[in-house]
């Protein structure tokens, strides 16, 4: 399981919904609610407002040896 500080800006995710996304924000403890980190990311192929939040356990890392990711993300 990843942990907040495996994901960096601009890392290939993959989300639970098995939608290829981009992180494009890392929130840590933002809520004023509860102290949860999140990882704003942006789905690849959808618009500039396709957005979700997760937290980081949800997310699939796949910059690391997945360079297919990689590459689709590179065509955005």
């Amino acid at each position: 399981m990843c942990e907040l500080d495996d994901f960096k800006v601009d890392d290939a995710v993959l989300t639970p919904s098995g939608r290829l996304a981009k992180i494009k924000k890392i929130l840590s403890g933002a809520s004023k609610k509860d102290a949860f980190d999140r990882i704003v990311c942006q789905y690849v192929g959808g618009g500039a407002k396709d957005l979700v939040t997760l937290q980081p356990h949800q997310l699939q890392l796949l910059n690391q040896g997945h360079s297919t990711a990689t590459n689709v993300l590179s065509l955005r």
